[in-house]
């Protein structure tokens, strides 16, 4: 259920850097994962590594590369080399979180999360993941509480509305559940989860559900 919040996560790295010769490298680094040139992203990054071997950046974004690229265990070593040398910096957390969540380590993807909020407790990216999985083990209390403050932080978080839609559905809370649908999509339009939210919502929920969904959706 959870999706890569790579972008974000490239922007907070990004904003700490300064001018240099060896920024060059990240930049072409980043310019390549956002096109999906996943090894080459890797290239410019194992190359500033060389250059700068305490520069928690380049493992944080090597690491990104590496989710991206489905390789999670190489994202996880680059992580956990990451917050050696900077354990105050939550980015790496976030896609150690990612890192683990794709090998169904869910547990320890929380954790992660968890140790990112307490970093940044202005963080919708981690809340909204951390929420995500709770969905996923069944603990919706949970997930509701973590998506409520995703969306809180940011307002235009379909993702989050789409998540606390699956929650809410869960619950039978089905009302709550075609509002955030609905609000999701007023957001993103094309959000194929939450379009598949709502046809989960006309294919198993009572009657007057269905036709409510069928009216707004």
């Amino acid at each position: 259920m959870t999706n890569i919040c790579g972008t974000c996560i490239i922007l907070l790295l990004l904003a700490s850097s300064a001018a240099g010769d060896d920024d060059d490298l990240l930049k072409r680094g980043v310019v390549a994962l956002q096109k999906g040139e996943y090894e080459k992203a890797v290239d410019s990054f194992t190359a500033h590594i060389r250059r700068n071997p305490k520069d928690a950046r380049g493992y944080n974004l090597r690491a990104l590369a590496h989710v991206r690229n489905k390789q999670p265990d190489k994202a996880i070593a680059d992580c956990t080399d990451a917050i050696r040398l900077a354990p105050k910096g939550d980015p790496a957390y976030l896609t150690r979180g990612q890192a683990y969540a794709q090998k169904g380590e869910d547990d320890k993807a929380i954790a992660d999360y968890t140790s990112a909020i307490r970093l940044n407790k202005k963080s919708p990216v981690a809340y909204r993941l951390r929420g995500s999985l709770y969905v996923g083990k069944k603990e919706y209390d949970k997930a509701i509480a973590d998506l409520d403050e995703a969306i809180r932080l940011d307002p235009k978080n379909y993702a989050g509305h789409t998540d606390r839609g699956s929650a809410h559905a869960k619950k039978k809370e089905y009302d709550k559940a075609l509002a955030d649908y609905n609000a999701a999509l007023r957001i993103n339009p094309k959000s194929a989860h939450a379009h598949n939210g709502l046809a989960w919502l006309r294919a198993t929920c009572p009657s007057w559900v269905r036709s409510t969904v069928r009216r707004r959706g």
